[in-house]
Formats: C-alpha cells, sequence, structure tokens
C-alpha cells in the first residue's frame, strides 16, 4: 500500500470503504483540476497595461501613486524571494492586489503570471518588509504631522461643533471577526458578539488620519482594559501636554473620564435636556473614528474576511497594521470622508512618510 496524503483517506481505505486504485485515481483528479485552474503563461508583470481606473479597482491606487509609494517605502527595484526574483513594483502590487478583497492565490495568477506559492511567499515577504521598516507610523503619537499641527487639530473640532475646546481626536476600539482558533477559544470569544473576535484600539485625527494603533487583543477584552494594557496614557502626557493647554481625546461612555480621554454624560435616564444635547452634539462627532475603521475594510476588505483570519497560521497583526499603514497614505494622496467633515487637510505623503 503506498504512502497515503492525508490521514482521512488512509481511515476510508482501511476501513475498506475504497480501494487503494480509487484513492489514487481521486489524488489525479484532483491534481489535473488544480493545475486547469492555476495554469498560467510565464510573462512579466506590466502595470501600464491597466488604466487608472482599472488600477484604482484592483490596487486602490492609480500609477503615479503606486510609483511613489515604491520609491518613499524604499521597496528595492529587484529582490529575491526563495529563489524567485520580482520587482518593487511587482511585489507591492501583489500585496496591495491580495489585500484589497478576499481572493484566492489561484485568483491571482492570471494577473502577476506566477503560480500561488509564488505569489504566497512575495506576498508574506512585503507585509514583513512594510511593517518593519512603517510600523512607528501607526505605534506611536510621536510624529511630525500630530506635534506641530496639535492646536490646528483642537480648532477644526470646535468649529465642526465641539464642546470641548482641547479635543484634537478621538480614541475608540474596533472588534474583528476570526475563524474559531484551535487553542484558547474562550479567550478570543465575545460574548456580546457572539463570535470568535481580535480587538484593536485606535486614534483617529480630524484630518482623517490613524495616529495610533494598538492590539490584538483577545476578544473577550474590554475597551477600559484594552486602554489600560496599551499603555498609551503615558504617551498621551508626553504629547498632549504643551506650556498653554492640556489636550485630549474624546471617547465612547465604556471608558472613564480622564485628564487625557473624556466622555460624555452618563446614566442616560437621568441627564437633562441639556446634558442629552450635549451627548448628541459629541457623538456626532465621535462617529469620525468609526469612519476611520470602515475605511481599512473598504479598501483592504481582505482584513475582514472572517474565513481566512487564522489566528495560529497567519501574521494577522501584520497585516491589518499594513492595511491601516496603506490607509493613512491613500488619505495623504486622495482625502477622505473624515477630512472634508472636519475641513482639516491631511498632510502630503512625503510629509507623513519623511
Amino acid at each position: 500500500m503506498g504512502k497515503f496524503k492525508d490521514a482521512a483517506w488512509k481511515k476510508l481505505c482501511l476501513a475498506g470503504v475504497i480501494t487503494t486504485e480509487d484513492y489514487w485515481k481521486i489524488c489525479k483528479k484532483r491534481t489535473l483540476h488544480y493545475s486547469r485552474i492555476c495554469s498560467y503563461s510565464r510573462k512579466k508583470f506590466d502595470l501600464s497595461k491597466y488604466s487608472d481606473d482599472d488600477a484604482k479597482n484592483l490596487f486602490r491606487f492609480t500609477h503615479f501613486q503606486i510609483y511613489t509609494l515604491v520609491n518613499l517605502l524604499r521597496i528595492p527595484q529587484n529582490f529575491t524571494v526563495h529563489r524567485s526574483r520580482c520587482t518593487g513594483i511587482e511585489g507591492l502590487c501583489i500585496l496591495l492586489r491580495r489585500l484589497s478583497y478576499p481572493n484566492r492565490l489561484c485568483d491571482l495568477v492570471n494577473i502577476f503570471h506566477r503560480d500561488p506559492s509564488t505569489i504566497s511567499r512575495i506576498f508574506n515577504y512585503m507585509v514583513k518588509f512594510v511593517y518593519f521598516r512603517n510600523k512607528h507610523r501607526v505605534q506611536s503619537l510621536n510624529q511630525c504631522w500630530i506635534l506641530n499641527r496639535l492646536e490646528e487639530f483642537a480648532q477644526c473640532c470646535v468649529a465642526a461643533g465641539s464642546m470641548y475646546p482641547n479635543i484634537i481626536g478621538f480614541i475608540d476600539g474596533t472588534a474583528r471577526a476570526i475563524c474559531r482558533p484551535k487553542y484558547k477559544q474562550r479567550d478570543f470569544y465575545s460574548g456580546y458578539k457572539k463570535q470568535h473576535m481580535l480587538k484593536y484600539q485606535s486614534i483617529v485625527f480630524p484630518n482623517g488620519l490613524i495616529g495610533r494603533l494598538d492590539g490584538p487583543f483577545i476578544g473577550r477584552r474590554h475597551d477600559a482594559a484594552i486602554l489600560n494594557l496599551s499603555d498609551i496614557r503615558l504617551e498621551m502626557a508626553n504629547v498632549f501636554s504643551t506650556p498653554t493647554t492640556n489636550y485630549a481625546l474624546y471617547g465612547d461612555p465604556g471608558y472613564s473620564n480622564s485628564q487625557y480621554i473624556k466622555v460624555g454624560y452618563k446614566n442616560h435616564h437621568s441627564l437633562t435636556e441639556r446634558q442629552k444635547l450635549f451627548n448628541k452634539t459629541m457623538s456626532a462627532l465621535r462617529v469620525s473614528v468609526e469612519y476611520g475603521f470602515g475605511k481599512i475594510v473598504q479598501l483592504f476588505a481582505f482584513v475582514d474576511f472572517k474565513k481566512n483570519q487564522k489566528v495560529y497560521l497567519q501574521h494577522l497583526k501584520f497585516q491589518y497594521y499594513v492595511a491601516a499603514f496603506l490607509v493613512n497614505c491613500y488619505i495623504c494622496m486622495s482625502g477622505c470622508q473624515i477630512s472634508d467633515y472636519f475641513a482639516c487637510l491631511p498632510p502630503s505623503i512625503q510629509e507623513y512618510l519623511q
């Protein structure tokens, strides 16, 4: 009896349900079917054959924007991954295309003219390359485009209707559904959402950019617990304290009122009409942080595809952080709904990536 590729098929053969010959016939049909789906002609990837509209639909950026990102992110002109040579343009396009929508690797074969395993290796290489070189841009508030514009952010919030004169941004958490993990299922299970999840916490500024992203945290954690685990208070004390004003963020009632995080009035049933109006006005502004989370899954829906979010098999943190970073790049180049709402322009892509 030959070697079996699958333990389940081996059990069926030993039980007499199928014969060994039938098993190998099934394996041959599988191989032929897969090779038919993933057949491709060996050609070089050519971005110029796509129009700007097609490029934006497939890769979320135009030709000029993709070439600009390759230069500013310092992606090598040519690199080798497991003996497969790739250009910087193709590597970035594989990353963007894979994240832009939940697609199978064999669906990308006809675009990049490579076999699925090579596409997977290049994608993983690019995710790690972009993450390790740019993670500080979404993990720290100590950035020039934040430090130099604190007063402007506060003025934009006041002009949009903020009741606080020193609010410069908004903090909130989000939950991303994942496949049921093999281990520690109770830790990842959210009793509120009734599914297994990973949670992230982000700070969004009036220009639409995500200033800081923390996570992932297990699904059972509350927003207030995530705030304590992220150790963000110390950084806020260093960045938001100026000689004239102590700036703060606004959050939902899940947070407690503090020096650097402000929340609305609680106990809704005992509030006066004036207090209810205050909550309503501030909540309308706070929704902007939800737009920030929504922009990530709108542009890069792959990170919101539950069936492919496997905790112990993929680098989910790297993928989500890279998606958030690329969203910031997209906003710097094309603007967004949040910056229009607050009338606060985002920095140029050169200023953001300096």
